[in-house]
């Protein structure tokens, strides 16, 4: 009798560490998924339903921030370093007008300074190098920002979701680096980064605006700082101090130029410009798969 009640003991305690074991990897299973299932909705929040929007449609909705500013008046600060020459950086002060669709003017405040630097800037009381950028906050509608970005080389055929400096974004164009590219953040579709190539000499060379730090205007939307870049050398930090939208403007005012916008695909000799070649869609996330990949990995080495 003993003996039967010491087996029968025996074999309640086998059933219990089983059950214990079976329920320690079931919720080690859970917690796995759980995790899993976190990860997805941190990295991409939405994608069970979101879709991804067209190029027209973006356009819409960003020029829509815009729209309503017919005019502004700008005071900034422009830091400004060459790093080919290995000069320390200058600091600038410029007022500019702009008027929608195109029209510009830049007047240096500090000409002293502005003379001694003929080789970034044009002459004073004239439009500053580079002003193509500031097109993006001027049009009037989407058709506008599509005939830009076009021109530029970005490919409107390609756009998917993408992370920016941790905001999640939508891509427009080409995911290569090297290619144009718009990212416009998903959260009130105003643009962070746009990439387009310039003629300079035989050849082009990469322009990359980032734009942050906006500020909610009566009117729409503005960034108050815009980091500007040309290749490897010039790199230039734009920081408002002042800014005035739908004022009159009584000075004359010159077309901003946009004939130096030399795409990847325009060779010198062309007159026009073509469409930007057609590559196959992308993901709707950049790299998705090897970031899942990378996650799963780690929560395995974590939990078994």
């Amino acid at each position: 009798m003993s003996y039967g009640k010491d087996n029968y003991s025996r074999n309640q305690k086998i059933n219990m560490k089983t059950r214990l074991f079976s329920q320690n990897v079931l919720s080690k299973k859970r917690v796995i998924a759980l995790l899993f299932l976190a990860v997805l909705v941190w990295v991409f929040p939405g994608s069970g339903h979101a879709y991804v929007m067209p190029a027209g449609q973006l356009a819409d909705l960003m020029t829509a921030n815009f729209s309503k500013i017919e005019t502004m008046v700008i005071t900034q600060s422009i830091h400004l370093k060459n790093q080919r020459e290995h000069e320390p950086e200058r600091i600038l002060k410029e007022k500019i007008w702009l008027k929608a669709p195109c029209y510009y003017r830049s007047e240096m405040i500090n000409k002293r300074e502005v003379h001694s630097m003929m080789d970034y800037e044009s002459a004073a009381d004239q439009p500053t190098a580079d002003a193509v950028f500031r097109l993006l906050f001027m049009a009037y509608n989407s058709s506008g920002v599509q005939a830009l970005l076009s021109k530029m080389g970005i490919n409107l055929e390609l756009v998917a979701f993408t992370r920016f400096e941790g905001i999640i974004a939508y891509r427009v164009g080409d995911k290569d680096p090297e290619m144009p590219q718009l990212l416009i953040e998903k959260k009130r579709f105003l643009p962070l980064l746009l990439s387009y190539y310039l003629k300079e000499g035989a050849g082009r060379k990469m322009v990359t605006v980032r734009f942050k730090e906006y500020e909610e205007l009566k009117d729409g939307w503005y960034p108050d700082e815009i980091y500007y870049s040309k290749g490897d050398e010039i790199k230039k930090r734009y920081f408002i101090t002042d800014l005035q939208s739908n004022v009159p403007i009584e000075c004359q005012l010159s077309k901003i130029p946009t004939h130096d916008i030399f795409p990847p695909y325009m060779t010198e000799s062309s007159d026009e410009q073509g469409a930007p070649p057609q590559k196959k869609k992308d993901s709707q996330y950049d790299g998705e798969e090897e970031g899942l990949n990378e996650i799963i990995r780690v929560l395995k080495e974590k939990y078994h």
